[in-house]
């Protein structure tokens, strides 16, 4: 594709046999009201008719691009950013569908804030055709997202805008097998506090991002022990003493073997929030009490008294009345119903 000019955004789509829905994907960033912008679709050895979809566009700004060999979402990735020229760079998967001023909104935003190296969306859920608003937003400020990072993913992969020369320059690329994107956003993260820069979220439905039978919950126990030992790594950079970061590790790898330390948990968590914080305001203090619900769920095998745990820690209590319910049924049944619902691909 000749330019006079590099586009403003790259956006970049890894494609492996989703014919099913790629034309969708494609059309809803052809449709975009943002134009300046080049499209890199990789091709990564689909054996279906995905290829065929995909050249029949006649888009200038389509640059479509097949791996020789099936590289994994991966690598597939890293050629697609390696290849990207634009001075962001926009993920989007095959299989959702944005919203039509997803590149518009971000771009705007990125320019108008050159310390933001990062910056990702909400969502709603595209299930069997039908949209399921989502009414649970992610963290926006780069405080609470430093918090929410040691517990969780809490970046939308496909909605994702990454500032291209910040991500070279620090050679942020993705790693891992199963959480390569988590694993991704924590190197991110440790760039961005150590060079001044921030990741955000913006409030705005970036997608309609799609659950289906090919991607949900599958590889579990893989992608499980991946965010085990990403977490484990960040903690043992933490300014906390090593019995503190033993118990941190031993509780998200779910091997605490006493009520206490649960709330142990929670008090070391608050000191890991004032040393990087200070002051706390409700924001942080939400965030907080997601982690510290999110541990005692995980623990809810040891009974009611873990519900009364979670009830005496006044300050990490900041959570929805129908969540403490959830959390108090699941304690009664020691843990055997209401089994969590991981929402990121």
């Amino acid at each position: 594709m000749d330019r006079i000019s590099k586009p403003l955004v790259s956006v970049v789509m890894s494609v492996f046999n989703n014919e099913l829905y790629v034309k969708e994907a494609i059309d809803s960033i052809l449709n975009q009201t943002f134009k300046d912008f080049e499209f890199i679709i990789l091709d990564d050895g689909s054996t279906d008719r995905s290829v065929d979809i995909i050249q029949g566009y006649t888009d200038s700004r389509i640059r479509f691009c097949r791996n020789e060999r099936n590289l994994g979402l991966r690598d597939s990735l890293n050629r697609g950013i390696r290849l990207a020229e634009g001075t962001y760079i926009a993920r989007m998967d095959s299989d959702d569908i944005a919203s039509e001023r997803r590149l518009e909104i971000q771009a705007e935003y990125m320019e108008r804030h050159p310390d933001v190296a990062m910056c990702g969306g909400n969502v709603h859920y595209l299930i069997e055709g039908k949209i399921k608003r989502n009414k649970e937003l992610f963290p926006c400020s780069f405080q609470e997202i430093r918090i929410a990072l040691l517990r969780y993913n809490c970046f939308f992969h496909p909605t994702v805008m990454l500032r291209t020369d910040f991500i070279r320059a620090h050679e942020l690329y993705y790693q891992r097998t199963f959480a390569d994107d988590y694993d991704l956003w924590m190197r991110i993260m440790n760039q961005s506090v150590l060079h001044g820069k921030q990741m955000i979220n913006l409030p705005e439905i970036f997608l309609n991002y799609r659950i289906h039978s090919s991607n949900f919950g599958k590889r579990k126990e893989e992608i499980a022990k991946e965010v085990t030992d990403i977490q484990k790594e960040y903690v043992e950079t933490l300014d906390l003493q090593k019995e503190e970061k033993d118990k941190l590790i031993k509780g998200y790898a779910g091997q605490l073997s006493k009520i206490q330390d649960i709330s142990e948990n929670g008090r070391i968590l608050m000191k890991y929030a004032r040393q990087m914080i200070g002051e706390m305001d409700d924001q942080i203090l939400l965030v907080l009490s997601k982690h510290y619900y999110e541990l005692c769920y995980m623990y809810s095998e040891f009974g009611i008294s873990v519900f009364h745990v979670f009830c005496r820690f006044e300050e990490l209590n900041h959570v929805k009345l129908k969540d403490k319910c959830r959390l108090f049924i699941k304690c009664v049944f020691k843990g055997r119903i209401h089994k969590p619902f991981y929402k990121n691909k």
